[in-house]
């Protein structure tokens, strides 16, 4: 963890936090509203919740993976990237289970620290603390949906449904593609959508054949052809393929 005093006008880094604000509040705002910035390398990231600041951190760039386990066998994975706000713990709350959550930054990440005088600065602008307050929502939702995933039959539109749900939080669109600059690997889809890894590794490779996904050599994703209610023929040529048969393409 990089601890070298550094810091950041959030409404330059962030400029959707200010979409509430007017012309006149939003460029009085944009010099007032400071933060200072840790860094995290890639890998574990030790002592996440210690020392949290009054109003936690805001990812300015890069990936956290919230790992879940229950009774010491990890049963679920959160993603948190730019734009999203978290309180880390080691904790999940649940009193009468042996719950643990470990912090990983899955590649080099920098944090907006919302401490006490953040939260001082931002008090003449209830609209930026209510566009804070938006960010947890949209997780809350996002969580709701990767929830209702798993219990989707099917785990090539599992799988789909998952990539286009990160596409619409933070993919970037390139011509006919949509780039989602998140690492994901087989296991971490794995434990998101409540399948078992060679079982997601089968139909990864199904749906890249038929050109509907691609990894990129950083780990990162490109979706092709249309999201899932576009592709069901084509998944559905796919389910009915027998082993070692080729997919159609998209």
């Amino acid at each position: 963890m990089d601890t070298s005093q550094e810091s950041v006008r959030i409404l330059e880094a962030d400029p959707g936090l200010g979409e509430g604000l007017s012309g006149g509040q939003l460029a009085v705002a944009r010099g007032a509203v400071v933060a200072s910035v840790q860094r995290l390398g890639a890998g574990l990231w030790r002592g996440a919740d210690e020392q949290v600041p009054a109003g936690g951190f805001l990812v300015l760039e890069g990936c956290i993976a919230r790992e879940v386990s229950i009774l010491g066998e990890t049963a679920a994975i959160e993603f948190l990237a730019e734009g999203d706000l978290l309180r880390p713990s080691g904790e999940v709350g649940a009193a009468s289970v042996d719950s643990r959550v470990v912090w990983r930054a899955l590649e080099p990440t920098r944090l907006a620290v919302l401490d006490r005088d953040f939260l001082l600065a931002v008090r003449p602008w209830p609209e930026l603390m209510a566009g804070l307050l938006e960010r947890q929502e949209r997780r809350a939702d996002w969580l709701a949906n990767v929830l209702a995933i798993s219990h989707l039959s099917r785990v090539d539109l599992r799988v789909l449904v998952l990539f286009w749900l990160f596409a619409d939080r933070w993919g970037k669109v390139r011509g006919d593609e949509v780039r989602v600059p998140i690492p994901l690997t087989h296991l971490n889809i794995a434990h998101l959508i409540g399948a078992r890894r060679p079982t997601v590794t089968t139909t990864l490779n199904k749906l890249t054949e038929a050109g509907l996904l691609l990894q990129e050599s950083n780990g990162y994703w490109l979706l092709r052809g249309g999201p899932p209610e576009q592709q069901r023929d084509v998944l559905d040529k796919i389910a009915a393929l027998r082993p070692g048969r080729t997919a159609p393409r998209a």
